[in-house]
């Protein structure tokens, strides 16, 4: 029993930091598959609603994404800490934040 409650011990718990980075590069994943989607399913007729969902949708990710790589880069620099959230949440938030720039500036150069 007293092996048990050292061991529990010297566990090092997850980032909170780390955990809540993990949640924002998710949302932003599932915000911008919405766009994808939505975006796919309304191109040929979009109105201006649905236009002005999808920008907002698309600012709403990539913002959650930008505070997912601030707080994934705090939650690894701490110590003592586990950072399996912490170093996901900053990968996938960095994935996201480059698709969202990569579409931005497909859509500035394309061509119509």
């Amino acid at each position: 029993m007293s092996n048990d409650v050292a061991e529990m011990k010297h566990k090092k718990p997850h980032t909170k930091v780390g955990i809540v980075a993990f949640i924002f590069s998710l949302v932003a994943l599932i915000s911008m598959t919405a766009v994808m989607i939505k975006g796919r399913m309304v191109y040929p007729e979009i109105s201006v609603s649905a236009l002005i969902i999808l920008v907002f949708m698309v600012i709403v990710s990539a913002l959650l994404s930008l505070a997912g790589m601030i707080l994934g880069i705090i939650g690894v620099s701490l110590t003592g800490r586990k950072k399996i959230f912490a170093i996901l949440g900053l990968v996938f938030s960095i994935v996201i934040f480059v698709f969202i720039i990569f579409l931005l500036l497909l859509g500035l150069f394309a061509r119509i």
